[in-house]
């Protein structure tokens, strides 16, 4: 692969709003990015926070490979 990146959608959940809000810091600290931007959504007793995330090369091929954990649960 090249050393190309594209966008993914992706999310985390939670049930409170409370938690959500916290795994939302979690997730601008491990993706080094401080202004990241969250669509928040409420359903199913569950509160949703949807986002891109940058993929690169190494991660595109984790993903390739299975080498990858369900890591917004």
């Amino acid at each position: 692969m090249s050393d190309s990146s594209f966008k993914v959608r992706n999310f985390i959940k939670a049930k409170s709003e409370k938690r959500l809000r916290s795994l939302m810091y979690q997730k601008q600290l491990q993706l080094k990015m401080a202004a990241m931007q969250f669509d928040i959504v409420h359903a199913n007793g569950y509160w949703f926070a949807w986002f891109y995330e940058i993929l690169n090369t190494q991660s595109l091929d984790e993903i390739a490979n299975g080498n990858t954990k369900d890591n917004w649960r």
